[in-house]
């Protein structure tokens, strides 16, 4: 975030750096606020008279916005929370898909049977296990 002030006339600003395409001759008569988002770390600034030689007072302000440690902290726990979540959800299925499976199971050689959905609505009376 910056802004740029001028008493006693008027100048051009202009700004070199990374995504600052907005700010090249820039036409200041008193007062300009602008922002570089995203930022990076390196830039150059210049200020040119725009009515040829007469003393002008240039006021130049750049700040930087940092962002909130704690919102960040906050969003990576969700993130943490919910990845657990879901691997306690996916562990679940797997789990229920096995004790669906021993109900299928040929007590000769005690193999699991798992068929796929699509075989299961092919056979009407699900195929025997035969491993």
């Amino acid at each position: 975030m910056g802004e740029v002030t001028v008493e006693g006339g008027s100048v051009n600003f202009t700004a070199y750096g990374y995504n600052t395409q907005h700010l090249k001759n820039v036409f200041v008569n008193r007062s300009y606020s602008f922002a570089i988002s995203p930022a990076d770390d390196l830039y150059t600034f210049a200020f040119d008279n725009a009515e040829g030689d007469s003393p002008k007072s240039v006021r130049f302000t750049l700040t930087e916005e940092w962002i909130d440690i704690l919102s960040l902290a906050i969003a990576f726990a969700a993130a943490l929370v919910s990845a657990l979540a879901g691997m306690v959800v996916i562990n679940t299925d797997f789990r229920r898909r096995r004790v669906e499976a021993r109900g299928r199971t040929n007590p000769s050689n005690r193999s699991y049977c798992l068929y796929p959905d699509f075989i299961k609505l092919l056979s009407a009376n699900h195929l025997p296990c035969t491993r």
